[in-house]
């Protein structure tokens, strides 16, 4: 298990956006990637309040479920 989140975090942060926060730079992950780990966490009101969002990858998120084993969570 750990070997599988040490490789998904790393995943997530390869991926992750650029954003400012007064003269700071910090990376954010993807609302697919915070989804995944809100789904591993057991959030589901979360994780249903991030898929609604427009521009939420639904295709994407399925993607990243599938890839570790979960993609009947994503169904």
């Amino acid at each position: 298990m750990l070997l599988a989140s040490n490789a998904l975090y790393g995943r997530m942060m390869n991926n992750a956006k650029p954003a400012q926060i007064d003269e700071r730079t910090i990376r954010v992950a993807a609302a697919e990637d915070l989804a995944l780990m809100l789904l591993v966490g057991e959030d589901e009101a979360a994780v249903r309040k991030l898929t609604m969002l427009p521009e939420f990858d639904r295709s994407a998120f399925h993607d990243r479920l599938t890839s570790i084993g979960l993609g009947v969570a994503a169904e």
